[in-house]
C-alpha cells in the first residue's frame, strides 16, 4: 500500500509490453540478451502448450501460494523461452526510442526497459506468439503457485487476471545463453559400475593432468564441451580422486528411454533431460523426489565452486574416502 501511494507501483494508462535488454561482458565479449515482460494465459501441462522440465515439491508451493493469497500479486516473472528463426518479435521493436528505465544492476548488468503500447507492434507480438509451445525455462515453483492460485480463485471471468501470470519470453534463436547448473553426486556409487553405465550411452575421452598443467586441462575441456556440444550432446565430467577430466558424448539414441520416462518431444534434445532421464534416473537410481530435494546430489550454479568441491571432498558433502 505504502508503495501505491508513493507511486512507487504506478499503473499503466493502456496495456503495454515491457521490452528488456541486458547488457553484459563474458570473458571479454559484450553479450545482449533480449526478451520482454507480459502476461502469459496459464495453460495446464496437458495441453502442452506450455511445457515444464524440472519436478517440484509442494513445500515451496503452499509457501508461494499463501504469499501469493495474502497480495494478490506477482513478484517475479516466469522465465518462459520460445522458438521463432524469423525472430519476428526482435525485428519489429524500435529500439532508436529512449527508453524507460536504464539502470545497472549489482551484478555489473545493464538492464535497459522500453515501453510498448502501439497497437500494432502488440498485435505482432501475440500473433507470433499465438501457436508456440512456451518452454519453462525457471520458475516451475511460481508457475503452478499460479495454476493453484487461478483454481482457487475458480472465476468465470475471462478477463480476470488470475488466469494470467506475469512472464519474461525470450528467443531461444535470439544467440541465446542459458548457463549450466552443475551437478554433484554426494551418494556413494561404485565408480567403475557408473563408467560401465556412462559407456552404454556416451563415448568417453580422457584428459588427464598433473598439479602443473591442472589450470590448463580443465580450461581446454570446457572449450571442447562448447566446441562438440553445438553438434551433439555432451558433458564434462570429474571425479574426485582421479586426476583426469572426461568428455562424455551422447553416442546412442536415447529416443526410447525418453517416451519411457514420457519426455515430450520438444525436450527430448535437452542435455539437462537426457542427463537426468539417462544417467541420474535411468542408471543411478535416482528418484524424482530425491533430485527435486537434493537427497544423494547437489545443484551447483558456478562452475568454479563445482571443480572446488571435488578437490576439497568436503567430508559432510562429499566424502573424504577415495
Amino acid at each position: 500500500q505504502k508503495w501505491l501511494e508513493e507511486k512507487v507501483l504506478v499503473k499503466l494508462q493502456k496495456p503495454t509490453i515491457l521490452y528488456l535488454a541486458q547488457k553484459y561482458n563474458l570473458n571479454g565479449k559484450k553479450i545482449t540478451r533480449k526478451g520482454f515482460i507480459a502476461r502469459v494465459r496459464i495453460e495446464d501441462f496437458s495441453t502442452k502448450q506450455i511445457l515444464p522440465h524440472e519436478y517440484t515439491m509442494g513445500g515451496p508451493k503452499e509457501d508461494r501460494l499463501k504469499l501469493t493469497k495474502a497480495c494478490k500479486a506477482n513478484f517475479s516473472q516466469i522465465f518462459m523461452v520460445y522458438s521463432d528463426k524469423a525472430r519476428k518479435i526482435e525485428n519489429a521493436v524500435d529500439l532508436t526510442k529512449k527508453p524507460f528505465i536504464d539502470v545497472t544492476d549489482d551484478f555489473g548488468v545493464r538492464n535497459v526497459v522500453w515501453l510498448i503500447d502501439d497497437e500494432t507492434t502488440l498485435n505482432l507480438i501475440s500473433e507470433t506468439l499465438k501457436n508456440k509451445t512456451l518452454l519453462i525455462a525457471d520458475g516451475h515453483h511460481r508457475y503452478e503457485t499460479a495454476m493453484n492460485y487461478r483454481n482457487f480463485i475458480n472465476s468465470q471471468n475471462p478477463d480476470d487476471p488470475t488466469k494470467f501470470v506475469m512472464s519474461y519470453l525470450t528467443n531461444l534463436e535470439d544467440d541465446l545463453l542459458i548457463y549450466p547448473t552443475h551437478r554433484i553426486i554426494t551418494r556413494k556409487i561404485d565408480i567403475e559400475k557408473a563408467f560401465d553405465s556412462i559407456k552404454k550411452y556416451f563415448e568417453i575421452k580422457e584428459y588427464p593432468f598433473n598439479d602443473d598443467d591442472k589450470d590448463d586441462v580443465k580450461k581446454f575441456l570446457l572449450s571442447e564441451i562448447e566446441r562438440v556440444s553445438k553438434d551433439k550432446t555432451t558433458f564434462g565430467l570429474y571425479v574426485k580422486c582421479r586426476k583426469i577430466f572426461y568428455l562424455l558424448t551422447l553416442k546412442t539414441d536415447v529416443t526410447s528411454l525418453l517416451e519411457k520416462y514420457e519426455v515430450p518431444k520438444v525436450l527430448r534434445n535437452l542435455d539437462l533431460i537426457i542427463l537426468h532421464k539417462v544417467l541420474i534416473s535411468e542408471e543411478f537410481g535416482y528418484t524424482q523426489e530425491e533430485q527435486a530435494s537434493q537427497n544423494g546430489i547437489l545443484y551447483i550454479k558456478q562452475e568454479k565452486e563445482a571443480f572446488d568441491m571435488i578437490d576439497r571432498s568436503e567430508e559432510r558433502r562429499v566424502g573424504k574416502e577415495c
